[in-house]
């Protein structure tokens, strides 16, 4: 729902100029509320989709799957998704671990996840590691790897040490009932912070609704922890932030009435009829 894509977008905490990313971005739900001084790619292997995206969006269109995306020559300081699921949540955590690979330090990751036992265990393997999983075992095994091997050690070394969930946001199943499902989802807030984080707390946040107008009465004034600088950053002014609070009470107004407007975004406020 549009609303959600908004504060979802909100909670990123995407600065001036960054490069931000939305993978598999389908008709442009979360990537239409990116603001439009920064620098947006948005990747998704439908040519239908992405001829509707182009025309809710601003950025970069990359006609791929996300899988294919090429880690290396595309980095990101802000990544905001909402990745296919697969069964138990397996292809749900593969996006999110390659969108790991991609994220810059100081970068965050605002994802929109399935929730459940099968998809919170993989989930948690990914973030914390499996059994027997351990950095030093992995620092030991990279003394002796070369070529490929050796990249998928260091990857996961960075995943398991430089990266730190924020906020955990369980959502109520009314979320995508418009899509005719009731799907139990959540959001998870992750930052990538590298040589440090140890201090960085996490927020478990349980949000109970009846309805779809109830939620976003709920998140509407939801904040999360700030995103941690690797660099100095220019502080957002009041009047931009004045600005983000009223398009955000548009949307939910326009959308309560059954009149959503999917072409509202940050930075522009466009009202088709």
């Amino acid at each position: 729902p549009g609303p959600l894509g908004f504060k979802m977008v909100e909670w990123a905490g995407m600065r001036p100029n960054d490069a931000a990313l939305e993978p598999s971005a389908g008709h442009g739900a979360i990537g239409r509320y990116f603001p439009e001084n920064v620098r947006a790619t948005y990747v998704e292997p439908s040519a239908d989709l992405i001829s509707r995206l182009a025309l809710r969006t601003n950025g970069k269109l990359r006609q791929q799957r996300f899988e294919a995306l090429d880690e290396a020559a595309n980095k990101f300081d802000t990544i905001v998704m909402n990745p296919p699921y697969g069964q138990g949540g397996a292809t749900a955590r593969d996006h999110l671990a390659k969108a790991m690979n991609h994220l810059e330090n100081g970068g965050r990751i605002v994802a929109l996840i399935p929730e459940g036992p099968a998809a919170d265990a993989k989930i948690e393997a990914l973030l914390y590691g499996k059994d027997n999983e351990s950095v030093a075992a992995l620092k030991e095994k990279l003394k002796k790897a070369t070529g490929e091997d050796a990249t998928l050690i260091r990857q996961r070394i960075s995943q398991l040490t430089n990266f730190h969930v924020r906020a955990s946001i369980s959502l109520p199943t009314v979320v995508f009932e418009r899509a005719g499902t009731s799907v139990k989802t959540r959001v998870l807030i992750i930052d990538r912070l590298d040589g440090g984080g140890a201090a960085l707390r996490e927020s478990k946040r349980d949000i109970d609704a009846e309805t779809i107008a109830e939620l976003f009465d709920r998140i509407e004034n939801m904040a999360v922890a700030e995103r941690p600088a690797s660099r100095p950053v220019a502080p957002m002014t009041n009047s931009l932030l004045r600005r983000g609070a009223f398009r955000l009470r548009l949307a939910m107004r326009f959308y309560h009435g059954g009149r959503f407007d999917a072409t509202l975004r940050p930075g522009t406020v466009l009202l088709r009829s």
